[in-house]
């Protein structure tokens, strides 16, 4: 029998390593995927890389940051044999994170600091499967779609400047969110696996809720890109049931249902039966069909 670690888990040091009996496996690792078995008859594959004696995440737990969120995706490895350079060991949408920002009035200009906006935060595992280490220098956010809710919008209009790490700017005449990219500076050691959190937004957000969706897409010199699937991501996650109250009162108006129909058909339009849907995401989008029904 050999210790059979799950995909989504970093490599143990040396093909015969065993746990020792009272040895626990780092939280932030991630459940093994349903059914998975993590003892097994069959040997293990001879790995064509090089590989070290230690390993900087299963030698200690301590040093790594626990995540604290839900896991949406276990990502799991290529076939047998077929060993990528790097791979995504898990990607979570994990709790909302309060995000500093100023909020004004483009008819008054009066300004305020908003204390109380918040964002989904995006978290990234990865894997080096090489005895070298992997610097990823690019970032690139692929907007797939967005929609705001924006039934019966009234008064004068309101701006939020929101501080996340990856702002998707707006078009020419605010014609709708654009996708971008920007330079990074993330190593994962050598045989490791290692933890990328950012938060992703619109860099003007001008009323109301806004759900949307990206792929993120990371550039490594000489080891290729890795990609995330469709992420599907709210603004302001925390106040999602003030939104829903009142997308509530909006929908008993008259042509209230109308609008209700066509956002529900605008956000089904982008959003991939693939995609990862946050956890406020997915109240917000049931909290609206319920309406409907």
């Amino acid at each position: 029998m050999r210790f059979n670690p799950p995909p989504n888990w970093p490599r143990p040091p040396h093909p015969d390593w065993q746990p020792p009996a009272d040895w626990h496996p780092d939280p932030r690792w991630g459940p093994p995927p349903p059914g998975w078995s993590r003892w097994v008859d069959e040997p293990r594959p001879a790995s064509a890389l090089r590989r070290r004696l230690t390993h900087p995440v299963w030698a200690t737990v301590a040093t790594l940051v626990t995540v604290v969120g839900i896991v949406l995706a276990v990502l799991p490895t290529l076939g047998s044999g077929d060993v990528p350079d790097a791979e995504f060991a898990a990607v979570s949408l994990s709790r909302p994170v309060d995000i500093t920002a100023e909020e004004f009035n483009v008819s008054s200009h009066d300004r305020i600091t908003r204390p109380d906006i918040s964002a989904s935060s995006v978290d990234l595992t990865i894997k080096n499967n090489t005895d070298v280490p992997l610097a990823y220098s690019r970032l690139e956010a692929e907007l797939l779609g967005e929609s705001s809710w924006d039934c019966h919008r009234s008064g004068g209009e309101v701006v939020v400047d929101a501080s996340y790490a990856v702002s998707l700017p707006w078009g020419p005449g605010n014609s709708g969110l654009q996708s971008t990219e920007l330079p990074i500076d993330f190593t994962v050691p050598p045989e490791a696996a290692a933890r990328m959190d950012m938060t992703i937004g619109p860099d003007r957000e001008t009323y109301g809720i806004m759900l949307f969706a990206v792929r993120v897409t990371l550039y490594a010199e000489g080891a290729g890109t890795l990609t995330t699937p469709p992420l599907v991501l709210l603004t302001e996650p925390k106040s999602t049931e003030n939104h829903l109250e009142w997308a509530r009162k909006q929908v008993g108006f008259r042509l209230g249902e109308q609008c209700l129909a066509e956002y529900l058909a605008d956000v089904d339009a982008f959003i991939d039966r693939d995609a990862l849907v946050s956890p406020a995401a997915e109240e917000w989008l049931a909290g609206l069909r319920s309406m409907k029904d």
